[in-house]
């Protein structure tokens, strides 16, 4: 597998938990309420231990 091919496999897994946009657009709209730091860490919890939790399988898998 290509790097470019693991990068387009990232961004399929990452749209996929976080809908159009990914994690890039998610954090924008917690920016946008939330100003602290803490509160977009523990916003964004969830979804770094599942995007975490892909990576690992994809690596387990051989896909990475």
């Amino acid at each position: 597998m290509t790097q470019d091919e693991r990068d387009a496999l990232l961004i399929r897994m990452d749209e996929a938990i976080n809908g159009p946009g990914g994690l890039v657009k998610r954090v924008a709209a917690i920016e946008a309420k939330h100003r602290e730091r803490w509160v977009i860490v523990v916003a964004l919890a969830p979804t770094i231990v599942a995007v975490a939790a892909m990576v690992v399988a994809a690596r387990a898998a051989g896909m990475i």
